[in-house]
C-alpha cells in the first residue's frame, strides 16, 4: 500500500488559516486514517505500508518513480509465487 505523507499536509493545514478547533478535527482523523491503513498492510503476511515522501493526495503525480517501483515490487512477488 502506498500512502501520501500525511505530514506534508498537515503542516500545510496548520498554515491555512483555519480555526484551530478545524485544525484538530482533521489532524485527529489524519491519525485515525494512518493507524488504519497501517493496520491493513499489516494483514497480510507480505503487506506493506509505503509513504510517499512530500506528496498530496494524487501520489502517482507527485511520486510516480515510488509508484512504479511499488508496482515492479508486486509483478516481481507475483511472479516468484
Amino acid at each position: 500500500m502506498v500512502r501520501r505523507d500525511a505530514g506534508s499536509a498537515d503542516h500545510a493545514l496548520t498554515h491555512s488559516g483555519l480555526a484551530n478547533e478545524a485544525c484538530a478535527a482533521v489532524l485527529v482523523c489524519n491519525d485515525t486514517l494512518n493507524q488504519r491503513e497501517a493496520d491493513l498492510a499489516a494483514l497480510s503476511s507480505v503487506g506493506k505500508l509505503i509513504v510517499a515522501p512530500e506528496s498530496d493526495h494524487d501520489i502517482h503525480l507527485w511520486s510516480p518513480d515510488l509508484v512504479v517501483s511499488a508496482i515492479r515490487e508486486v509483478v516481481t512477488a507475483a511472479r516468484r509465487r
